[in-house]
């Protein structure tokens, strides 16, 4: 079996498919892919893909779960994206106390500990705002932040 990319699409047949990937491999047929990627059911199907060497176990129902209730921990938040394990990127409605106020007044990276990316307006999006732009009440911000500031005893947190 060549290919450059195998994907284990696992769902009502994730057994088979499971007994199949074994018996080929303890046939001594090689399989020749750079990358395997399936996708588990559960924890537990994740342990055994992982243990029969797949490269990269996927769970969408879990981590799409995971995502909307960070998500929805706070009222302001519109979407987020972890970057890493300790940074996010964060879309959020903007701070009724900073409308009609200047990014550089806020003084936003040394007091929050977070950095404005991008603001999305209604129109158009500006990526890297100036330090003299002028929020709006309709823009949203893309910040990125340690998670710890989107905790709720974070930045966001203090936002409620």
């Amino acid at each position: 079996l060549i290919a450059s990319f195998i994907a284990y699409i696992i769902g009502n047949f994730a057994n088979s498919i499971v007994q199949y990937f074994i018996l080929i491999a303890s046939a001594g047929i090689p399989v020749y892919a750079t990358r395997e990627i399936a996708k588990a059911r559960d924890d537990m199907h994740a342990k055994l893909l992982n243990m029969i060497g797949v490269d990269k176990v996927v769970q969408p129902e879990r981590d799409m779960g995971s995502r909307v209730a960070k998500t929805l921990m706070h009222k302001n938040v519109v979407e987020r994206m972890e970057v890493g394990k300790e940074y996010s990127i964060v879309e959020i409605e903007t701070p009724n106390e900073w409308i009609g106020s200047k990014l550089n007044q806020l003084n936003i990276r040394p007091k929050y500990n977070i950095n404005v990316l991008c603001i999305e307006k209604a129109d158009k999006r500006i990526i890297m705002p100036t330090a003299d732009y002028v929020i709006e009440e309709e823009d949203n911000l893309m910040i990125i932040a340690p998670n710890s500031e989107i905790e709720p005893d974070g930045f966001l947190g203090r936002l409620r």
